[in-house]
């Protein structure tokens, strides 16, 4: 867990490790990236996972591994 400074530092070590990454601008808005979106952080670490070889779950996939249900278009 990191609040309140930049992830990205941590994200190869955790990565390796099989750890798992939450990121998003209410914890941190990194201005050293300029004005970046909660997607633009999302993207970049997914880019760091796939370069480690690890891959990212679908959105169907984590409600499985969450015990939640299937979504369902209203």
């Amino acid at each position: 867990m990191c609040v309140g400074g930049n992830l990205f530092p941590l994200v190869g070590a955790t990565l390796e490790r099989g750890g798992h990454i939450a990121i998003g601008l209410g914890d941190y808005p990194y201005p050293e990236l300029g004005i970046p979106r909660n997607a633009d952080l999302v993207e970049r670490i997914a880019q760091m996972a796939r370069e480690t070889g690890r891959e990212i779950a679908s959105p169907s996939e984590v409600r499985k591994i969450l015990g939640l249900r299937e979504h369902s278009p209203q």
